[in-house]
């Protein structure tokens, strides 16, 4: 149900879907923007998302470039192709570990984007930007930045070994990573593996050398599952038995 931000009458009109798989980061997310003035709802997986989107108009969505369900790149075209007038920023949910440090090639359509870390202090002001106009209200935003670094941390580091990190969660984490090397090289949703120039192939390295250092295994197993994981974003389609495009597990 759409929760009505504490803030001026004026403010009705602002509305936020913000697609973020369940824990703090989507928790401080909706506590930032209700103090932006918004009026704001959730999904969690993309499947939601676009069913949402579809229903109500939302003037902005914050989204998760590693959403479970529906690939967030998936939402982006649809909100494209359907004509639907939302601003879209991405979150890129992988940050701080990796080597990526170049600029974006490619938002998947979307209007902007930020890094996780950044969210309590970037945000507005790209909000800001994308609509050309002060916040609803001058509130200073709620959001904690060690919440965020805790989940984010949590997300993608696993606390024990290999064992504990089962298929079904080992896939979660390789399409997490796919979605994020993807953000900042759309090629390697484009290409496959056999056109890879030299740049996919380095930044396909650094993604099984991330993957390798979170969760210990040998260099091939590594990269088969990153390029399965970046199979499933671009053509939606999983092996046999495979049923990781649902929603991840808590």
């Amino acid at each position: 149900m759409m929760e009505k931000a504490k803030s001026p009458a004026k403010s009705r009109e602002y509305s936020v879907l913000i697609a973020y798989e369940p824990g703090d980061v989507g928790r401080e997310l909706k506590t930032m923007m209700g103090s932006l003035g918004y009026r704001v709802e959730t999904a969690t997986d993309g499947d939601q998302a676009w069913v949402l989107l579809r229903s109500h108009p939302f003037e902005l969505l914050l989204v998760d470039a590693g959403l479970p369900g529906k690939p967030s790149y998936e939402l982006c075209n649809g909100i494209k192709t359907s004509d639907l007038d939302t601003k879209v920023v991405l979150i890129a949910s992988v940050y701080r570990k990796t080597r990526y440090k170049r600029s974006p090639k490619s938002l998947y359509g979307a209007h902007d984007y930020i890094e996780q870390h950044h969210i309590h202090d970037k945000l507005p002001d790209k909000i800001a930007a994308l609509f050309g106009r002060a916040h609803p209200c001058t509130t200073k935003p709620g959001a904690d930045p060690e919440k965020i670094r805790r989940a984010g941390d949590l997300r993608i580091n696993p606390s024990g070994s290999t064992v504990e990190f089962d298929k079904t969660r080992l896939k979660r984490l390789a399409r997490i990573l796919a979605s994020d090397m993807a953000v900042y090289n759309p090629e390697l949703l484009k290409t496959g593996f056999k056109d890879f120039t030299q740049q996919e192939m380095e930044d396909l390295s650094d993604g099984q050398s991330f993957f390798r250092r979170l969760v210990p295994m040998d260099r091939a197993h590594a990269e088969k599952l990153l390029l399965e994981a970046l199979e499933f974003l671009k053509t939606g389609k999983q092996k046999t038995g495979d049923k990781q495009g649902e929603k991840a597990k808590p």
